[in-house]
């Protein structure tokens, strides 16, 4: 019947919006939760597009807020004060030292040294010029300007307090030696007046002043590398180009420091290199957004500013989530306006309800051990919060539908009580009761079938999954890595060997699969192989000086060498009493740690140091980046270590 069909496409198209949306997680009390819980044909997608994604400030108002959340917000906040005081520190030194050593400045700095040099060497010349060798010694310097000087508050006020000094007048006597003056002596008192009054020598001594105060200036400022270091861990908000950018202008900022230094000491000028773009813009920007935070972090102690900006952060995270998966909300709209117009066919086709079943061949299909069986699978997948009984209704147009029910509490609806956890339960439940009394064994696909369920539930659910792998063909997906490896644990000890295949994307599409486990649940031995097999790609495309795609691969290896590494304790020395992503505890396996040796715990530290060095999960270190034969020796010596543990093992057991 067209009917029929119609109904079939909507439940089907219905079944991949519920498929896609289940795993959807989101705040319905934000304004993206209501836009997302009343998705249909009308909602517009320039709606899902204005609440969808962050600009970079709200990027980093969003991280702002979640770190704020995680303490006390006014200790948080005397923390962001402290960083951003520390940053005004060093950002006025790198104000103060970037003018002082500016290039109009360093012009300044020469053209000061150029003057005193000049002047210097004038006061020189016109003094050398005066007193030659029939002069007595020290002529025209201090002691001898004291004592001219003398002489003329002498005649000045005393001896000739009515004529210029030097008096030089016939009859006159000289107010040195109370001789009486003749032409020489004359000429010469003469010239000693001009030689004082000669501004060389005062211009040199100002020169030479304003060098030495220059000097002392210039010594006093401190080069930045240290500072820098100081504040290092205050830039984190810094991009990775903004953090280069500051270190290779301070590199050059101090080397002209020591230039300028070195110069007035010397007083031989030197070139200098080049400033890079100045840091203090985004400096400055990073001030200013220290203190928003701080500012927030403060406000965040009032209870109803705690309360607003919890709802900031959920709406800025909101929309941060809505971006992810934009393109799916909006293939789903699409999928609800082809739902709308399959309901308008399927009104035009509806035809007359036709007569119910009989009772009897409602007996046929829902019989008493088909109940039975129903309960008996509710129990080995271990539901035991709730009673739950399968019960026929009578159903329209010939259909007989059927309903569960609770035994305790018959006029509420199982969906009103039941957990999603708990649903999940029952449809399997039913879905395998339904199964067993069918004659074929077709093929069962499972999509995340533990998707909401405790981990007791995902156990009994992985057993369940396994039993019914004997009878015929499973496949199951799943994200859940724990219930992966329930699943491979239960195969185990059923002596069934399980085809494990791991779905990624590759090359832009999805879809594509590798052979065996994700990288996370493999065994150490399996990862040690995979290395060995990376660090030929890697030899491969090595230089003699290795580029920054050849120290990206390697940094990558030592990541996946450190997360070996890690499994190796919990695999291999842990003799997998304790491991991740694994439901239980292996209390039988303890006697297993008897006999550790030092050796292997230095090995395994060793190791682990030297992967945290240099893995990519860190900043860059000033570790050498280890080439790949160096790599090929941690991990011959990785597997060395698991040999040596397993024959210390076998030894103990």
């Amino acid at each position: 019947m067209i009917e029929e069909k119609l109904k079939t496409d909507i439940a089907q198209k219905k079944a991949l919006i519920n498929g896609i949306s289940l795993n959807w997680k989101y705040d319905s009390k934000t304004l993206v939760g209501k836009l997302i819980g009343n998705l249909s044909a009308k909602t517009k997608a320039s709606d899902v597009e204005l609440h969808s994604g962050l600009d970079e400030n709200q990027k980093q108002r969003l991280q702002d807020l979640r770190e704020a959340f995680k303490a006390d917000p006014l200790q948080k906040a005397k923390l962001t004060r402290a960083m951003e005081a520390r940053l005004n520190a060093f950002s006025k030194k790198l104000e103060t030292i970037s003018i002082e050593l500016a290039d109009d400045n360093l012009l300044v700095l020469k053209k000061l040294l150029d003057d005193a040099t000049l002047s210097a060497n004038t006061a020189k010349i016109f003094a050398s010029g005066q007193f030659d060798s029939t002069f007595l010694k020290g002529t025209g310097e201090k002691f001898w300007g004291v004592l001219w000087n003398a002489a003329r508050d002498y005649s000045n006020n005393v001896a000739y307090p009515e004529q210029v000094f030097p008096v030089a007048t016939e009859g006159a006597n000289c107010v040195l030696c109370q001789q009486e003056l003749n032409g020489e002596t004359t000429k010469r008192l003469i010239s000693f007046e001009a030689f004082v009054k000669d501004t060389s020598q005062e211009s040199a001594k100002n020169n030479e002043k304003l060098v030495v105060t220059t000097s002392d200036k210039l010594i006093a400022i401190d080069p930045l590398a240290d500072e820098l270091e100081k504040i290092d861990a205050d830039l984190v908000l810094l991009t990775a180009e903004q953090r280069t950018l500051l270190s290779q202008f301070i590199i050059v900022i101090d080397e002209r420091l020591r230039l300028v230094k070195q110069i007035f000491t010397t007083r031989v000028w030197v070139s200098f290199s080049d400033l890079t773009p100045s840091p203090l813009p985004f400096i400055k920007s990073l001030q200013v957004t220290l203190d928003a935070r701080a500012k927030m972090e403060e406000s965040a102690h009032d209870p109803n500013t705690l309360k607003a900006l919890v709802a900031e952060g959920a709406e800025l995270g909101a929309k941060d989530w809505l971006f992810d998966v934009k393109v799916d909300v909006l293939a789903q709209i699409e999928k609800y306006k082809e739902i709308a117009k399959l309901e308008l066919c399927r009104k035009d086709v509806a035809t007359a309800q036709i007569t119910t079943k009989s009772s009897d061949l409602t007996k046929q299909f829902v019989t008493d051990a088909f109940q039975e069986r129903f309960k008996a699978e509710l129990k080995l997948l271990g539901l035991r919060t709730l009673d739950v009984v399968l019960e026929p209704i009578k159903g329209k147009k010939g259909e007989t539908k059927f309903c569960l029910r609770l035994v305790s509490a018959g006029k509420l609806k199982v969906v009103d009580i039941a957990s999603e956890g708990e649903q999940r339960c029952i449809a399997l439940a039913a879905f395998l009761s339904e199964l067993s009394q069918a004659a074929h064994q077709s093929a069962l696909v499972f999509d995340d079938p533990v998707s909401s369920l405790d981990h007791w539930h995902r156990e009994r659910i992985a057993e369940r999954l396994v039993i019914e792998a004997k009878q015929r063909q499973l496949i199951v997906f799943t994200h859940d890595v724990v219930f992966l490896n329930d699943l491979l644990a239960f195969a185990e000890k059923t002596d069934i060997d399980p085809n494990v295949l791991t779905l990624e994307w590759n090359d832009g599409s999805p879809g594509c699969y590798v052979a065996g486990l994700p990288w996370d649940s493999k065994k150490p031995l399996d990862c040690l192989t995979e290395l060995e097999q990376r660090q030929k790609a890697i030899a491969a495309k090595w230089n003699p000086q290795p580029n920054g795609a050849n120290i990206e691969a390697m940094r990558h290896a030592y990541s996946r060498l450190r997360s070996t590494m890690e499994r190796v304790v919990e695999v291999e020395l842990l003799d997998g009493i304790v491991c991740r992503f694994e439901s239980q505890v292996n209390a039988g396996r303890v006697k297993s740690l008897i006999g550790t040796t030092q050796a292997e715990c230095d090995e395994l530290k060793r190791l682990l140091k030297k992967c945290h060095q240099i893995t990519d999960a860190h900043a860059p270190s000033t570790t050498t980046i280890p080439n790949p034969s160096e790599f090929m020796q941690d991990v011959t010596d990785a597997k060395k270590l698991i040999a040596d543990i397993r024959t210390r093992k076998r030894l103990v057991n």
